[in-house]
């Protein structure tokens, strides 16, 4: 093979020469120290000192095509956008929470604040004021008959009472109104940590 392959045209007729020099052949086997030698290059030549210290090693060993490159920098740009936009969102998301509580919270004290002018409205009349003392004080006038009745559970007596407008809530707690709720708001409310 190497006299076919590097002699010339006049050397590939005649015979080689006494004391020429001559091809040597080998069997190609090598010994465990050769092996071990071969596997050690191999590993140190697949990952370069530089790339096991360096992150930007790591990335020059990833074969990328054109459009793998581009779809991994869309990807990226746009989880650093959420990343980015996260807390401008979730400061908007409560305060829009916190809107929606507080409007609760109004609607509820001008409900309370309507009943309270009924009130006021009945006992400023002279039958409204008579009424209202006979009920929480007893007041009969002369003449007139007392009956008590007893044995009445006492949500007889307070639907009585509400019936009447008697009995009205003292004062709206602001921890007591709740903001509407919306089919999303649960999962919202979970991202951005709304309570």
């Amino acid at each position: 093979m190497f006299a076919r392959q590097f002699a010339s045209e006049a050397s590939r007729n005649d015979a080689p020469a006494e004391g020429a020099p001559r091809p040597a052949l080998y069997k190609g086997k090598m010994g465990s120290s050769q092996r071990r030698s071969v596997r050690m290059q191999q590993s140190s030549a697949a990952e370069p000192v530089s790339a096991k210290i360096n992150p930007a090693g790591w990335f020059s060993n990833l074969n990328l095509t054109p459009r793998t490159l581009k779809l991994g920098t869309a990807v990226l740009c746009v989880v650093l956008a959420l990343v980015f936009l996260y807390t401008p969102a979730q400061q908007y998301y409560q305060a829009q929470r916190e809107n929606s509580r507080l409007t609760a919270e109004y609607a509820v004290i001008e409900q309370r604040n309507e009943a309270l002018n009924s009130v006021n409205d009945t006992l400023a009349s002279d039958a409204g004021m008579e009424d209202a003392v006979r009920q929480k004080y007893g007041y009969i006038v002369q003449g007139e008959q007392v009956a008590v009745v007893s044995g009445l559970s006492d949500h007889v007596v307070g639907t009585a009472r509400a019936a009447d407008n008697d009995f009205l809530e003292a004062n709206v707690l602001s921890s007591a109104v709740k903001a509407p709720e919306e089919w999303y708001t649960p999962f919202l409310d979970a991202l951005f940590g709304v309570q």
